[in-house]
């Protein structure tokens, strides 16, 4: 899921899409009040979080948006890791140049 700060929802990705949206923007303003109150702790990269039916990553990409990935119970947190920040990587430049921000490492 690709959502702003505030928990709004700008895209998801999913085998049931319809399902998916359904719960997306729920899911989305958890994760954005969970990073924020990581962030308020300190310089958060990535937030790891064992949930009830699984396991979720979140990231900053492009400055300001918030990825979240997620995965069943089985995943491993090294590897979900691995993926939000590769991912959060290869998008950077992408939607820094929608959003017009010019970078994402020094926006905050």
């Amino acid at each position: 899921m690709l959502f702003n700060r505030d928990g709004s929802l700008l895209a998801t990705v999913g085998e049931d899409a319809t399902a998916e949206k359904t719960n997306a923007a729920s899911v989305s303003a958890i994760m954005a009040n969970i990073w924020a109150s990581f962030a308020k702790a300190g310089d958060a990269h990535v937030v790891l979080l064992d949930c009830e039916n699984g396991r979720a990553g979140v990231t900053v990409v492009a400055g300001t948006l918030l990825l979240c990935l997620y995965g069943d119970a089985s995943t491993p947190f090294g590897m979900l890791k691995l993926k939000a920040e590769t991912l959060a990587k290869y998008l950077d430049a992408p939607l820094s140049q929608i959003l017009g921000s010019g970078g994402g490492k020094d926006n905050k």
